[in-house]
């Protein structure tokens, strides 16, 4: 699927459900993503929603991962509303500015890797 999406410059999105362990969790982790761990290596981003109203950053190739958010859901209009965390021990708007910081000290590695070629 990565392939597929490198190919035709897209975004490809997938579901998976828990398995046993994940099932009663607050937080749902990569452990209890049902069938293969092996299918969290090749993805760029991972986040689960669990039933209890917590979204988890479990993976994030190019930003911060790690961080749990209160949500809001609503599924039968496909809405997920995300709030910051409680404790307010993440301020919103420097996230924002690390995650573009990332994003272009990617694009100068890139930039170097090509020129060194």
């Amino acid at each position: 699927m990565r392939a597929i999406a490198q190919i035709n410059e897209c975004v490809m999105v997938t579901a998976s459900q828990t398995n046993r362990t994940g099932v009663n969790a607050e937080v749902v982790s990569m452990d209890s993503i049902a069938d293969a761990f092996a299918k969290c290596f090749p993805a760029d981003f991972i986040c689960t929603i669990s039933g209890k109203g917590k979204m988890f950053i479990a993976k994030n190739r190019n930003g911060i991962d790690g961080l749990v958010f209160s949500v809001d859901t609503d599924f039968s209009r496909c809405k997920i509303n995300v709030s910051a965390p409680k404790d307010n021990s993440l301020d919103l708007e420097d996230l924002i500015h690390k995650a573009k910081d990332g994003k272009s000290g990617l694009a100068e590695k890139y930039q170097t890797f090509i020129k060194n070629k």
